[in-house]
């Protein structure tokens, strides 16, 4: 027996119950493991997103211990997944929160700029080996859009 917590990613974190019930599901039985999530709202402000998620999940751990009876010697480990990491991180940092264990599913701490160039160059690649050879008119259009990408990226200031 022990706890996980868990915190999905950005978009899936908000409704953990549905985008991630029947990989949980299948965790828990497996490892007779209470699971506790923290559903949350996308925002830029990921200190205080990983602060509140944090929380929920240390409190609602205290809360099955206190009221469920618990044993408060069960091992915790924490998992995450995507933007879910980045907050467990944070939070862990700023807390000394102590797990047994962690774990992390697709940690991408790339911000958004350095993804549209990743993808740039991903889809370059994928291009090259399929062995497709474009113009130089939808090359130039390919590398439009990912300029005006990173353009608009830099001049919001989201960068996430």
């Amino acid at each position: 027996s022990c706890w996980i917590c868990f915190l999905g990613g950005a978009g899936l974190g908000q409704f953990p119950h549905v985008a991630y019930n029947e990989f949980l599901l299948k965790l828990s039985d497996r490892l007779n493991a209470a699971v506790l999530t923290a559903p949350y709202s996308v925002g830029l402000n990921h200190w205080e997103l990983a602060k509140t998620t944090g929380e929920i999940l240390r409190k609602a751990q205290l809360q099955c211990e206190e009221d469920l009876g618990y044993p408060s010697t069960l091992p915790v480990y924490g998992l995450s997944h995507s933007l879910g990491c980045k907050l467990s991180t944070l939070y862990m940092a700023a807390t000394n929160r102590d797990y047994d264990g962690v774990g992390f599913l697709a940690y991408n701490n790339f911000g958004f700029s350095d993804t549209v160039r990743l993808v740039r160059e991903l889809a370059q690649q994928v291009q090259k080996g399929q062995g497709t050879s474009s113009s130089s008119a939808e090359a130039n259009m390919f590398n439009q859009f990912f300029d005006l990408a990173e353009t608009a990226v830099g001049a919001l200031g989201v960068d996430f």
